[in-house]
């Protein structure tokens, strides 16, 4: 007899698809920090040291009145000044290098033997200003209304100065060197005795005789001295 067909073979099942991978956690929602204790206390000729806030690092003081406030011997460093009046206010031996001062105002302001370089004063107001014995190496000063501010005796090389108003600002024994007044108006400035070899006066106004002295001193010293301008007449 003939033997029955076979059965047919069974229809095949496509595997099941591989399980999705898990959604990846939704992210936290950032946080900004926490305000600093001792930012609540901004206000005019308020004494940081004898309320406790001697350590101002990166605190925020951008717009704030702070008139006559007392920063002296504190560190501020990398502070945010910008935009902040800070009129008559004293930073005597204070620690502010690389904070921002740019568009603040600070006539008559006292930084007598600061730690500010590469601090930023772009287009500050500065006038009458103690810079006196700073340590302002690669700070910037562009734009700024430097008028009659006191710079003697301050350590300011590679400092930037360009287009800046420095009508009779006091250099006097000045470390200067490698800084650049490019465009900067110089009318009555006072360079003696300062070091100004490698400094760029390219495009300045008012350039003293004093200060060609200096140069000519600096190249018969054979101390490297020099000036890029191509203006300058010395």
């Amino acid at each position: 007899p003939t033997p029955p067909p076979l059965p047919p073979p069974p229809p095949r099942v496509p595997p099941p698809p591989p399980p999705a991978p898990p959604s990846p956690p939704s992210p936290l929602p950032s946080r900004p920090p926490p305000p600093h204790p001792c930012a609540s206390l901004a206000r005019p000729h308020v004494n940081w040291a004898s309320n406790g806030c001697m350590n101002l690092h990166k605190v925020d003081f951008s717009g704030a009145i702070l008139n006559g406030a007392l920063f002296e011997d504190v560190d501020a460093s990398r502070a945010y000044f910008e935009g902040a009046i800070l009129e008559e206010a004293s930073f005597l031996r204070a620690n502010i290098s690389g904070a921002i001062f740019e568009t603040a105002r600070m006539p008559k302001a006292k930084l007598i033997s600061a730690h500010a370089s590469v601090a930023v004063f772009s287009r500050a107001n500065l006038i009458e200003a103690d810079l006196s014995h700073a340590h302002l190496a690669h700070a910037e000063f562009v734009e700024s209304d430097l008028t009659k501010a006191n710079f003697e005796h301050a350590a300011a090389p590679s400092s930037d100065f360009r287009h800046a108003s420095l009508l009779e600002a006091n250099f006097k024994g000045a470390d200067l060197r490698g800084s650049i007044f490019e465009g900067a108006d110089l009318t009555g400035a006072n360079f003696r005795d300062a070091l100004v070899y490698e400094t760029d006066v390219l495009f300045a106004r008012g350039l003293s005789a004093v200060y060609c002295l200096n140069l000519r001193q600096d190249r018969t010293n054979k101390r490297g001295g020099s000036s890029r301008s191509r203006k300058i007449n010395c």
